[in-house]
């Protein structure tokens, strides 16, 4: 965030122009060369030529950064003197801050602004942008009579993280960034022993209910009862429920059983047509059951589709989970960095990466030109503590890697 870079073309001259308002004396000129990483470092300047008003004042080689933060100032560039005066030097000392920076407070400060930047800091291109339906010109939506936002006041329940009730009302608040439609390829309601809930096309309703609610819309395929036909793994839209979508308002799905369920979770399968319209995805759902709340009040965030079905993408949110998650964490735990084998600096790893599809492309083996394989993989947060993984939150695949993509 704090460098310069530009395109390079061998041969070619690239300049930095510097006008001052009113003449000057030079006496010193200090260059801090390209110094993101140690392999990043070869970016910098090598062979340079500065001129004062056409004349040629210097033409010469400046010295490659470390790619580090420690080491004295030639270590990060070159300092250029213009005279050997030594009151010059000493006034010019008097106004240097340069050896005045104390090495430790510069890694500190270093860390904290890597702390602080955002996750696509390191990026190579712009952020993937947002894409949405066309029909409506200029985001004109038709208006629907959606529920009011009210507040719902929480469930508790004798055994932790299942409730029993007949009727469960979910309230999708905001899409993965489309701001007109919303949808869902399957939804299942979780037993408190783990099996999916039978639900039947009576029991569910929604509001809005479909595209068909629309008066420019008599036939659309992708109705309520696609929820629940157990096609999931797809991405044929006639297997998906999709709806017009008005940022700030209510969607409610809500299924009434026709007795008292123990529930323990839920199961979705997001939108899932093609990369670009998972972005009609829900994002975040607010669960109810007999007008007691059940999820947090930000509500679940719900996992992105991939665009593909190269694996069963569903995201099974258990009530429990978040009953875990409210108790306050354990204090953090410092690493133990002196078994930490040190990292190759030809890949600079981000700081922390968060998603939810986490994906190991094994390149090469150690030698077997017909097997690959590993012992063990744990995952741990930014806590130090093991992420629990079960047998439904991994899988492998021979071949083409998969286009997957993280929420």
């Amino acid at each position: 965030m704090h460098v310069w870079l530009a395109p390079f073309t061998p041969g070619k001259s690239h300049f930095i122009a510097v006008d001052f308002t009113q003449p000057c004396h030079v006496a010193l000129i200090r260059v801090w060369n390209y110094n993101k990483s140690r392999i990043h470092s070869f970016r910098g300047v090598k062979d340079i030529e500065i001129l004062l008003d056409t004349q040629c004042i210097f033409k010469g080689e400046i010295a490659k950064a470390s790619g580090t933060l420690s080491g004295a100032p030639e270590h990060f560039g070159d300092t250029i003197l213009f005279t050997t005066d030594d009151d010059i030097l000493e006034a010019v000392s008097c106004s240097d801050e340069t050896f005045d920076v104390d090495v430790e407070s510069l890694c500190s400060l270093q860390c904290e602004e890597a702390l602080r930047r955002p996750s696509t800091a390191d990026g190579e291109g712009g952020e993937r942008p947002y894409t949405q339906a066309g029909l409506w010109a200029e985001g004109q939506v038709p208006e629907l009579e959606m529920l009011p936002s009210t507040p719902v006041p929480e469930a508790t329940t004798p055994e932790p993280g299942v409730y029993h009730g007949i009727c469960l009302q979910l309230n999708f608040t905001a899409s993965w960034g489309d701001l007109h439609y919303l949808g869902l390829t399957g939804l299942e309601v979780v037993g408190k022993d783990g099996q999916a809930l039978p639900v039947s096309l009576h029991q569910i309703s929604a509001c809005p209910r479909d595209l068909n609610d629309l008066p420019e819309y008599t036939d659309d395929s992708r109705t309520l009862d696609k929820l629940i036909d157990g096609a999931n793994i797809t991405t044929e839209d006639e297997h998906m429920w999709l709806i017009p979508f008005s940022p700030g308002l209510d969607h409610v799905v809500t299924i009434r059983f026709d007795r008292a369920e123990s529930i323990a979770g839920l199961r979705f399968w997001n939108y899932n047509k093609s990369p670009e319209d998972t972005y009609r995805g829900a994002k975040v759902v607010h669960v109810s059951l007999d007008g007691l709340c059940v999820s947090p009040p930000e509500g679940f965030l719900i996992r992105k589709g991939p665009g593909n079905c190269h694996f069963d993408f569903a995201q099974e949110i258990l009530f429990v989970d978040y009953l875990q998650a409210r108790v306050p964490p354990r204090p953090a735990q410092r690493l133990n960095t002196k078994s930490l084998e040190r990292a190759s600096m030809d890949y600079e790893a981000p700081l922390m990466p968060c998603g939810f599809i986490f994906q190991f492309r094994l390149l090469t083996s150690w030698g077997d030109p017909y097997y690959i394989g590993l012992t063990g993989l744990e995952l741990y947060d930014e806590r130090g503590e093991r992420i629990p993984l079960s047998e439904n939150s991994i899988l492998s695949r021979q071949g083409d890697p998969p286009s997957l993509q993280e929420a």
